[in-house]
């Protein structure tokens, strides 16, 4: 074997590192499910007292989602500036939640074809696929639990009115983003603390 070749072992524990090294800027980047989280939170739970009050404009509090494009676009390329090393993990999410948008895109705008009623039970499909693959590849279970939540929580959307499915999707993002969120800042800071 020469100098060049890596033992088994060593390409294992740089791969660990490479993975610890992306938990580490994810939990950073808890930004991006607390910012998501919280603004489908707000929207959906706005969305269903409106029309609890038969506001014929309850679907305007969903005018918070290009303000929180805006906000990701903005964080995202700051983060990506003081980036130093991209890893096959980093390129792995990219392409999971570029293939969620892309894929929510569709969904929703496939919504005057599929019936109001039957498109948030796909969209908490989504949702189940992003984080439980996301908690996966990070070994971090909150996110793969919040999928699985996420799964349930679609089947029993099914069942229910329009209106009730607003509930479920702010159940949904509140057990798969919001606390999956607070614990990967949580998780960054203890880590920095253990760096400094």
């Amino acid at each position: 074997m020469n100098d060049k070749t890596i033992s088994e072992q060593e390409g294992f524990l740089l791969i660990q590192q490479m993975i610890q090294a992306t938990k580490t800027r994810i939990s950073e980047d808890g930004f991006m499910y607390l910012l998501w989280g919280w603004l489908v939170l707000i929207a959906s739970l706005t969305q269903f007292v409106l029309i609890q009050m038969q506001s014929n404009y309850n679907g305007l509090a969903w005018l918070l989602m290009p303000v929180g494009a805006v906000i990701s676009v903005v964080y995202s390329r700051r983060q990506s500036k003081s980036q130093t090393v991209r890893t096959y993990v980093d390129e792995f999410m990219g392409y999971l939640w570029g293939a969620f948008g892309a894929s929510l895109f569709i969904v929703l705008a496939s919504t005057a074809k599929l019936g109001l009623a039957s498109t948030y039970p796909m969209v908490l499909v989504l949702y189940g696929i992003a984080t439980f693959v996301s908690g996966g590849v990070l070994k971090f279970r909150p996110l793969m639990f919040g999928g699985v939540a996420c799964w349930v929580l679609s089947i029993v959307s099914m069942f229910l009115p329009f209106e009730f499915q607003l509930l479920a999707l702010a159940a949904a993002v509140l057990i798969a983003y919001v606390i999956p969120g607070y614990l990967l800042r949580q998780q960054y800071k203890h880590a920095v603390v253990q760096g400094a």
